[in-house]
């Protein structure tokens, strides 16, 4: 007597008493079958419910390629490093998917997530197109920041000096120098390509021959034009002020003020 199996069609057990190899009809569903040997497993029916795309086979499996589609499109919202994992596995999901069709699929994704993930690494450059701009901007305002505060603390080193001498301003900016109430440095533009140990009239004009009651408006000093490649120049006013005046061609008329002040002050 042969051990009983089940039906390959509709997975009811037969119990056959005919030998290995002969064929059978099942009792539930009618089809006929060959009785198995002895050492076949028998076999075995899928789950009730259980059913497969085109009658054979698991279904195929697309999660890699869904996951290179949502890193392409995160690379393009959120950031870089997600576009490029995209690309990746869009190409390992499309490898896949051609290698072995009936297991992986998904190929739309997988091309999708190479394109957007791509498409994001395209906009890098634009990226940097667009913001090297505003860093050059910013970096340029933050070095005219610490031009103007050495120049404020020249114009104090100024007011010392001439509270000492019966109100008037040195006649030259290496006496503050020698002196020790400034330093070499605070008489170098940042935005210039001077250093220190030059010359320390290098980034900066000295407008002598004036007291601490001269006309509030009077220059003390400025900036030469090609420190900010004439947009303007940080000036230093007799008050004490520091302020970055624009265009430079202001800074040129509000000069040429305070030198004829000065002449009419100083009298024929």
């Amino acid at each position: 007597m042969s051990t009983p199996f089940r039906c390959p069609a509709c997975g009811e057990l037969i119990a056959a008493d005919v030998a290995p190899g002969q064929q059978v009809r099942c009792g539930a569903c009618e089809a006929v079958v060959t009785v198995p040997a002895m050492d076949t497993p028998p076999m075995s029916a899928p789950p009730p419910g259980m059913s497969y795309p085109d009658g054979g086979g698991p279904p195929v499996q697309t999660g890699l390629a869904v996951a290179a589609l949502v890193c392409g499109i995160a690379g393009l919202v959120i950031c870089l490093p997600a576009g490029i994992v995209g690309v990746i596995m869009g190409i390992v999901a499309l490898l896949r998917a051609n290698r072995e069709p009936q297991r992986y699929g998904g190929k739309g994704l997988a091309i999708g997530g190479i394109c957007t993930g791509g498409l994001s690494l395209l906009m890098v450059p634009l990226m940097i197109a667009i913001l090297l701009p505003s860093l050059s901007r910013a970096r340029e305002l933050s070095k005219r920041l610490v031009c103007a505060s050495n120049l404020s603390g020249v114009g104090m080193a100024m007011d010392i000096y001439a509270s000492q001498s019966n109100g008037e301003f040195p006649p030259d900016l290496q006496i503050l120098i020698d002196n020790g109430d400034v330093s070499y440095k605070q008489f170098i533009c940042p935005s210039s390509n001077a250093v220190p140990g030059d010359p320390i009239n290098t980034c900066y004009i000295y407008i002598p021959g004036q007291t601490n009651l001269s006309n509030s408006r009077n220059v003390l000093i400025y900036e030469k034009p090609e420190n900010h490649t004439d947009d303007g120049a940080n000036v230093l006013f007799a008050d004490g002020h520091c302020t970055f005046v624009e265009p430079y061609s202001r800074v040129e008329d509000m000069v040429r003020e305070t030198k004829q002040r000065i002449a009419e002050e100083s009298g024929p």
